[in-house]
Parts: C-alpha cells; structure tokens; sequence
C-alpha cells in the first residue's frame, strides 16, 4: 500500500513503520438498483462492484457494462422473465446485498446471477466461470455463450474471484458465474496502476456485453421450466 514513488526509493532491507490513524463513526453502505418488471416473478441478476478507484478493466468495465445490459434489455418488447441490476462494493457489499435481498423476500425469485467483471482488455481470450450450483437455467446460460463464442474456456467454480462466491454460498445458493474477457490474474496489468481506461477497451466491452445480451435473450425467449 505504499505510493510507489516511495517504495522506489527504499531497498528490500529497510524497515518502514507505518501509523494507520482511524476513526469509526456511524455510516451506511450505499447500492445502486434498478429493475425491470417482466411478465412472470423469477428474475435474473446482474451485479457488479464499484470499489476498485481508477482500475479500468477490474472493473470500471463492469460498471459500463451493467449500464450497456441495462439499456439493452430495457428495450425488449414484453420480456418473460424479470431482470434486477445492482451495483455494490465487492465482497462486503454483496453480503449486504444478500441480505436485502432476503429481508425483502426476493432471494427466491432469483433464477441465477452473472457478476460482470473484466469484461475488457486487449486480448479476445474469453472465459467463463461456472456455477458450483447445478441449474438447468444457469447451464443454459453457459450453453448460449459457448454458441456465440466457440472457443470460450470454462473454468470450474473456486471461491477465489468475486462475488459469484458469496452468490454461490451455502444457505445462499444462487447460481451464479461470470463471462470475462481478460480475466482477473491473468493479464500482467491486474490490480497495478497499468489497468488503466486505455488498457480497457471500450470496443471489447460492447463486444462482450453483447455476447451476454444475445444469451439472456435467447433464455428469455426460449427456456420454460419450473424453477
């Protein structure tokens, strides 16, 4: 956490102290919501987080990108299913967002999750992550993308990631996975001041907001099946 102008300047020998002054004081965590009221109750749930300050990719391209989701979706003539779209700090947030979710008796409703994150970067190397929860509405998801990107890579669910993790927790168990394009861990540039808005490509972003699109309709269009 040091400015890195600082750490230039010392060598891997030198002792640094550091004083971190605090102050706890009442708050509120603050979520952004939005929904789209479809003909029948079970929804599907777009999320993604806001707490990663000046990172492009991770994940300023999951904010565009809820918002590019949002006004796709909001232009479908009488959708089938609901859709719901939050935006919350990672990790934290999402378990608050949980929370709500269940006070307000609407966690039952959620037929599955996408986290939208990393949805940018130069390379077009797409991957998925799958739901550790089986659901015939989640695989389905899966089955679109990879007919609109034959050669996405799956990867298993692991609780390392985002917040699919605490969507996919016990007690909790809503499907959830996420398409990336540049995926966390694997582009040099993650979590380094190197993700920037220029590595973030806008262009890729569009690109794979509409590959998700393209699935959530053909689900919204096709798939009938008790939850």
């Amino acid at each position: 956490c040091l400015p890195f102008n600082l750490l230039s300047e010392v060598s891997d020998e030198t002792e640094i102290s550091i004083d971190v002054d605090t102050a706890f004081s009442n708050s509120y965590l603050e979520i952004l919501e939005i929904f789209i009221k479809g003909k029948v109750e079970d929804e599907i749930l777009f999320t993604t987080y806001n707490c990663h300050p000046g990172l492009g990719n991770d994940n300023f391209s999951g904010i565009i990108g809820i918002c590019n989701i949002y006004e796709m979706i909001s232009k479908l003539d009488n959708p089938h299913y609901s859709y719901r779209f939050a935006i919350f700090p990672e990790t934290l947030g999402a378990i608050c967002y949980i929370e709500n979710l269940s006070k307000r008796k609407i966690i039952n409703n959620v037929l599955f999750s996408t986290v939208l994150t990393c949805l940018g970067g130069e390379e077009e190397n797409y991957t998925f992550k799958d739901s550790p929860i089986k659901s015939a509405y989640a695989d389905s998801y899966k089955k679109e993308l990879q007919k609109l990107i034959p050669d996405l890579k799956i990867y298993p669910f692991s609780p390392d990631g985002s917040d699919e993790r605490q969507f996919s927790s016990p007690n909790v168990s809503i499907p959830s996975a996420s398409l990336c394009r540049n995926r966390y861990y694997e582009y040099e540039e993650y979590h380094t001041s190197l993700d920037t808005f220029e590595y973030m490509n806008k262009n890729a972003v569009k690109e794979t907001c509409k590959y998700i699109f393209k699935a959530v309709n053909n689900i919204d269009k096709n798939l009938r099946l008790p939850k």
